[in-house]
C-alpha cells in the first residue's frame, strides 16, 4: 500500500489505524484442508517460557506492596493476600473468608504459633515461587548479589 492511499484512507483517523491479527491455535496435527484451493500457511510463534515465578518472589523479597504481615516465632513476614488466596483456599478463607484469621489480616497482622519461621518462609517461598527447587535464602542472596555487588550476605 501506498502512503497516500493510507492516508487518504478512510481507515486512518487521528494519524493512527487499528490492525487486527487472527490467531488460529490448533491442538493436534490433524488440520484438514477439505474444500480449500490450497492449503493455508501455518505460521508459528515462538513463546518464551514464564518468568513469573522470579517476579513473584522478588515481590515477596522486596515487600513491595503487601497488606498484610504474619508473625512466626520472632519474625514477621509481610506478604500480599491476593497473592496467598490465589495460591491456597485454605489462606482464601483465612484472608477473605469467615475465619477468624480474616478480621485480624484487615488489620495488619495474623499470628502463627503452631509452625517455626524457617518453614513458614519456605511456605511463603513455594507460594511465591511455584516451585521448592530453590530455597528462600539462594533467592535472596542471588537477587541481593544482582542487586548491590558489595552486599553483606556473601
Amino acid at each position: 500500500m501506498r502512503r497516500e492511499d493510507l492516508e487518504n484512507s478512510k481507515h486512518l483517523k487521528d494519524d493512527s489505524f487499528v490492525v487486527r491479527c487472527d490467531i488460529a491455535v490448533t491442538i493436534t496435527n490433524d488440520f484438514r484442508t477439505e474444500g480449500l484451493d490450497e492449503a493455508p500457511t501455518m505460521t508459528y510463534v515462538l513463546v518464551m517460557p514464564s518468568n513469573l515465578h522470579h517476579h513473584l518472589s522478588d515481590l515477596l523479597l522486596t515487600e513491595k506492596g503487601t497488606d498484610v504481615v504474619f508473625e512466626v516465632g520472632s519474625q514477621t513476614f509481610k506478604v500480599h493476600r491476593c497473592v496467598l488466596a490465589a495460591r491456597s483456599p485454605v489462606f482464601s478463607a483465612e484472608l477473605f473468608g469467615q475465619m477468624k484469621e480474616s478480621d485480624a489480616a484487615a488489620g495488619g497482622g495474623i499470628r502463627i504459633d503452631d509452625m517455626e519461621a524457617h518453614v513458614f518462609k519456605a511456605l511463603l517461598f513455594f507460594v511465591y515461587r511455584l516451585t521448592a527447587r530453590e530455597s528462600y535464602e539462594q533467592r535472596r542472596r542471588a537477587r541481593c548479589h544482582v542487586t548491590a555487588p558489595a552486599c553483606c550476605c556473601r
